[in-house]
């Protein structure tokens, strides 16, 4: 019964890998509209298959995430709609909004003499 989501979860990070690589070809090319917009798609469809349907929607449901993802979901639409440095700017800014806290913790963690002074989860 685990392997059709270890399966989903292999395609999925192909996926995400595959947008990011259309992201950055799409700005390499002087921000090709198409290119980026695929790229986009492609990301988006990776990480809910990677961590789940439910997953995604609870992350971006929580109160302490609905700053970075509004401006993730209106940075997607505008590259969409065609403005694309202006969408890539919103996408950058709900990104680093959505994964701050998280990436500060782990940075902090490999730290020395550094205790996390935020709410800890209880071990599972």
């Amino acid at each position: 019964m685990e392997e059709p989501r270890r399966v989903e979860r292999e395609i999925g990070l192909g996926l995400i890998v595959f947008g990011i690589l259309f992201s950055l070809v799409a700005s390499l090319f002087f921000f090709q509209r198409n290119v980026l917009a695929f790229g986009n798609i492609i990301f988006v469809i990776g990480v809910i298959l990677m961590i789940g349907r439910e997953s995604v929607m609870r992350f971006f449901i929580k109160p302490k995430n609905y700053k970075g993802a509004v401006l993730l979901g209106v940075g997607f639409l505008i590259v969409l709609m065609g403005w694309l440095v202006t969408g890539i700017i919103l996408e950058a800014s709900g990104l680093l909004a959505l994964l701050s806290r998280w990436l500060l913790e782990r940075y902090f963690a490999t730290l020395p003499h550094y205790r996390y002074k935020g709410k800890r989860r209880a071990p599972v």
